[in-house]
Order: structure tokens, then sequence, then C-alpha cells
């Protein structure tokens, strides 16, 4: 019978840009025409972040032919700011997802095996 546990860490980098001279917004149209980049002053045309991620699984092997595994984890722990807005709040961060699963593996023969499984994810 083998039991793991295992921990298991993971950051990333994100950068996003976008071209300000392409996005028209209904206020710079008025009665006499258009007046195109009124709207997109108050925005930034790069933005970029780090996230960090983490998780813990438990795997069991009950017997030769069957086990399960078990496992929690959490993504955007730093919760960061992605808005190209350059007034920032705590509206345009990214939510902290969780999730959780479950799972098993049955194996029929040397070749194939069964991995039924459950995956939950939540975030805010």
């Amino acid at each position: 019978q083998n039991k793991t546990l295992s921990v298991g860490f993971q950051g990333g980098y994100t950068l996003k840009s976008i071209d300000l001279t392409r996005l028209y917004f209904p206020n710079e149209f008025n009665n006499q025409g258009f007046d195109p980049g009124t709207s997109g002053e108050a925005m930034n045309n790069k933005v970029n972040y780090f996230t960090l991620n983490a998780g813990i699984s438990w795997a069991h092997s009950v017997g030769s032919n069957f086990g399960y595994v078990i496992g929690l984890g959490a993504n955007n722990l730093n919760q960061p700011q992605e808005s190209f807005m350059k007034k920032r709040n705590s509206d345009v961060g990214l939510g902290m997802r969780y999730t959780a699963q479950i799972g098993a593996v049955a194996y029929l023969s040397e070749k194939f095996s069964l991995r039924p499984a459950f995956l939950y994810q939540s975030q805010s």
C-alpha cells in the first residue's frame, strides 16, 4: 500500500497590452460627429502582474488494482490587479480561485485503467 502526500507551488507572470487607438467609446460620438481619444485617457495600454498558486494532494494505493487521490488548491493567492484603468481599486483584481478534486484509478488490465474524477472550482 503506497501513500503519497504532495505539495506544490506555482508562480506566473502576465503581460497584456491593448491598442487604445482602435477602441471607440459611446461618449466619443456627439452631435458634431466623432471626437476620438476622449475616453481612453483614463486607461493604460499595458498591464503586468505576478500571480502565486498553491496546492496539496493525497494519493493512496489501496491494493494492486485500485487507488484514489484527493486534492485542494488555490490560485491567485496574491489577488493581483488586472485592470487597464489607471485608477486601481479592489474591483479589478483577480479573485482567488479554489479547486477541489477527487479521483480513483482502477487497473483493468496491464494496458488499461479506468480513471473517474470529479473537479470543483469556485472563484470570488
